[in-house]
């Protein structure tokens, strides 16, 4: 028996052929999305009009989300226009880690300590996440933001990260 079989407080998405939730979580919905969805499937057999001005406060909240996140992306991306691309090759990098005959660059700081890392650096994600590939190399911005190539996607640090490298200037 699935959870889905089973409504605590009514029945009205026991009907439907897909619930709102199973729609939702098949299909990456956030919040917002999910609860707009709800209200707007459920309407007639519970909330009515209410359901429905639920529904669109929920897509209320989600433009103004939506309108701060893209607000945030274009600024972190106008940051980091001029910023040269740190994945290009570094021919006196490669001469530094030949150097040190497979021992790796040397760095005087605890490089497995957030706050030792610096705008240009570049981490790994340990994790995979919605925008994040696990394995994948991103920079770090101002902020300590992590911004993919490109230099538009932004995520705070966190225990998802690890330091792999300082390109040199």
């Amino acid at each position: 028996m699935s959870a889905l079989d089973t409504q605590i407080g009514g029945g009205h998405y026991k009907g439907m052929k897909i619930q709102p939730m199973e729609y939702s979580m098949k299909n990456g919905l956030d919040a917002c999305q999910h609860t707009a969805i709800k209200y707007i499937s459920r309407f007639r057999e519970k909330g009515g009009i209410q359901d429905l001005e639920k529904a669109k406060h929920c897509i209320d909240m989600l433009i103004e989300f939506e309108r701060q996140r893209l607000d945030e992306v274009e600024q972190i991306g106008q940051r980091h226009e001029a910023t040269p691309n740190v994945l290009e090759f570094d021919e006196a990098r490669i001469d530094r880690i030949a150097a040190s005959h497979g021992d790796g660059e040397h760095y005087a700081e605890d490089m497995n300590d957030p706050a030792n890392w610096r705008a240009g650096d570049l981490v790994e994600r340990t994790t995979d996440g919605i925008s994040w590939t696990k394995g994948n190399l991103y920079r770090i911005g101002s902020g300590g933001m992590v911004t993919d190539d490109a230099g538009v996607i932004c995520k705070p640090l966190n225990h998802n990260w690890r330091f792999h490298s300082r390109p040199s200037n």
